[in-house]
């Protein structure tokens, strides 16, 4: 659910800047205007205009030294809605809210500096007295108002679910005292081999965490990293264990392209039976694990 979240906050944003983009924002002399009409206008596009005459060649005037600041809050909306997308733990929620308190300083700060050019505009409509004079339309400003609360409404939600998976008891990868394996000293104790992650990159270096058979653990990762649990978690890179019968390991992968064997060869999202000795690197946290 929570890697869902923030795909539809993406989307909400996405749809919300859509409507500002494209449904009109005001009516001159009947003629709907939307913001990409405006920015067609800064940069002398006039198609559909021209009925307006003198007055839209006022409205270009007013427009044309914005053209480049209103991509720019274009651009600005689609690099939030990829980052929210491409983040993970609680960075894209995070970031949704802060990201919509900058977005908004940008679209608010447009809006006082076109303030004055509009009231002259107001002014130019009645001096040539066209029908239907100036209107603007509320209709995108109430839909942007209502994405805006849904989005951060999603994103408490997933700051908070977020925070009861750190809450998920994780189990440390503890020191290799010894030289070898865990396969070679528990066989030296005559004890049943029933698997190990041992961490050969990244921070779990030299580390080992030993298994308990079939009894499943979870790969997965928040914002301090990666981390083993034996809880259940809603969202992993990885869930594995061991099958003493077959000698070999049961490896479900959750989503594409977080997993990749040593080879280069990329997971798919699907049950992998892998023999002791491959080697997982794991792409978000950059760390390598054995499958001892």
């Amino acid at each position: 659910m929570k890697k869902g979240l923030r795909f539809i906050i993406a989307l909400l944003l996405m749809a919300g800047v859509g409507a500002l983009t494209f449904l009109p924002v005001l009516s001159i002399a009947s003629v709907n205007i939307a913001v990409k009409d405006m920015i067609l206008l800064a940069f002398n596009q006039l198609a559909g205009l021209e009925a307006l005459q003198e007055v839209g060649v006022l409205v270009q005037s007013y427009i044309s030294p914005f053209g480049y600041v209103l991509i720019g809050g274009l651009v600005l909306a689609a690099l939030l809605a990829i980052l929210i997308m491409i983040l993970g733990g609680k960075k894209p929620y995070i970031l949704s809210i802060f990201g919509l308190i900058a977005l908004n300083g940008y679209i608010g700060g447009l809006v006082y500096f076109l303030y004055d050019k509009f009231q002259n505009l107001a002014q130019g409509v009645a001096f040539y007295q066209l029908e239907g004079g100036l209107v603007f339309s509320w209709l995108p400003v109430i839909l942007w108002a209502v994405v805006n609360i849904v989005m951060v409404v999603l994103a408490i939600v997933g700051i908070r679910l977020n925070g009861q998976d750190r809450q998920v008891e994780k189990e440390i990868l503890m020191p290799e005292s010894y030289p070898g394996s865990v396969a070679e000293r528990l066989e030296e104790k005559e004890v049943v081999f029933q698997g190990a992650l041992l961490g050969v990159a990244g921070q779990y270096l030299g580390l080992a965490y030993p298994l308990q058979g079939m009894q499943p653990v979870y790969i997965a990762e928040d914002d301090t990293g990666l981390y083993v649990s034996k809880q259940a978690q809603t969202t992993f890179l990885a869930q594995v264990q061991y099958d003493k019968t077959r000698q070999e390991y049961q490896l479900a992968v959750q989503a594409l392209h977080t997993v990749h064997l040593d080879s280069g060869q990329p997971l798919g999202a699907r049950l992998y039976y892998l023999p002791r000795g491959t080697q997982l690197h794991f792409i978000s946290a950059q760390e390598e694990l054995v499958l001892g």
